[in-house]
């Protein structure tokens, strides 16, 4: 199947870097924290997800960070070192929140 379905509780989106392209689309799907919210009707998104496509995850408050450009520039890397350039360089430029604990980024890419 060439489908990815996402449901978001409360964290930022997840960014999907079809292979060949520049530029990452956002996979929205904002949610309440579980728990929050009494028989809330979550929402899920689908996107494409094929051979050699990327999926980016982040715990980063995307309102500080220009989170699209900066995976565009780490975008021709394999997942681990792609994660570890993108933590790098959020670390380098002293941004409001990236020295608080804890801080993630998780690259998958889809294989054939």
């Amino acid at each position: 199947d060439s489908q990815l379905t996402a449901i978001s509780c409360g964290f930022e989106p997840l960014w999907n870097l079809i292979q060949g392209s520049s530029i990452p689309r956002l996979i929205e799907s904002r949610n309440p924290y579980l728990g929050e919210e009494n028989n809330y009707d979550f929402f899920a998104v689908s996107d494409n997800w094929n051979d050699g496509d990327m999926l980016l995850m982040h715990t980063f408050e995307s309102a500080t960070i220009d989170m699209q450009a900066l995976f565009a520039e780490a975008r021709n890397l394999p997942p681990r070192p792609q994660a570890e350039s993108i933590m790098r360089t959020l670390k380098s430029r002293e941004l409001t929140g990236t020295d608080k604990l804890p801080q993630a980024i998780l690259s998958i890419q889809r294989l054939p």
